[in-house]
C-alpha cells in the first residue's frame, strides 16, 4: 500500500497528461476516498478495483487506467 496525502494526489493527477479536466476531478476524488478509507492507505487491490469501475461506466479509458496506476504504484 501506498500513503499519499491530499496535496500529493492533486500533484498526482495533474501530471497525467492523459485525462481532462473532470477526469481529473474524478481520480482526485476517488483517490482522496480510498486513502481516507484506509487510514490514508491505498492497496494495489483498491485502486485496480476503482480503476475498474470507472472504466466499466465509460468515465475513463484502458490508457488513463494504467497511467494512473502507473503514478500511484511506479514500480
Amino acid at each position: 500500500p501506498v500513503r499519499l496525502t491530499r496535496e500529493a494526489i492533486k500533484k498526482l493527477v495533474l501530471d497525467i497528461e492523459s485525462l481532462n479536466q473532470e477526469q481529473r476531478t474524478l481520480i482526485r476524488v476517488s483517490l482522496e476516498r480510498l486513502s481516507h478509507s484506509s487510514d490514508g492507505h491505498i492497496s494495489p487491490e483498491e485502486l485496480r478495483k476503482e480503476l475498474s469501475r470507472l472504466r466499466a461506466e465509460h468515465r475513463i479509458s484502458e490508457i488513463d487506467a494504467k497511467a494512473v496506476t502507473h503514478a500511484v504504484f511506479p514500480s
